[in-house]
């Protein structure tokens, strides 16, 4: 299924007679008219899911502050939405250290990196795309600084982050 809410929906028109169910939001459930068998079956009780919305045209215009902090410095009771940059490289896994320069820019630029993930690349053996995501807005700037550690770097777009804004 595309979406949680539309496997709920799927379950419900489909009418199978409790033979089939859907892992959804209790707001899904309601909708679709749908019985809560079970609740809390994550295995991580603080566990979250990100949905995007991505689109070529039309997009807003992001603020540039990448984060409100409040006045002890904690980051998790911020009342406003916080900048994200996803955005993928790859480095020349011969070239010592390629890896390392890369990591270094985002530090140099001021940019917390808040997730990285490699995927093979299916190109050549040993050969990885790194996915990563920092808060903040990544500048041409910093792209051109990634070109001279990385094989090719890519800004795949930004969003806006509430976790932690609304409570």
């Amino acid at each position: 299924e595309l979406s949680t809410a539309e496997a709920a929906q799927k379950v419900s028109s489909e009418g199978i007679g409790g033979q089939s169910a859907a892992i959804c939001s209790r707001f899904a459930a309601s909708m679709y008219g749908l019985e809560i068998l079970e609740e809390g079956i994550e295995d991580v009780k603080s566990n979250t899911t990100r949905f995007f919305i991505i689109g070529a045209k039309g997009a807003p215009k992001l603020p540039t502050q990448s984060k409100t902090r409040v006045q002890d410095g904690a980051d998790d009771c911020r009342d406003q939405p916080t900048l994200h940059t996803l955005l993928l490289f790859t480095v020349d896994h011969r070239q010592p250290g390629a890896l390392c320069d890369s990591l270094k820019v985002f530090k140099e630029n001021n940019l917390n990196l808040t997730h990285i993930a490699t995927r093979p690349s299916r190109t050549r053996p040993w050969h990885y795309i790194f996915f990563t995501e920092c808060e903040g807005s990544v500048e041409e700037g910093v792209v051109q600084q990634l070109g001279q550690f990385c094989l090719d770097c890519r800004v795949l777009g930004s969003y806006l982050s509430w976790q932690g804004a609304m409570g």
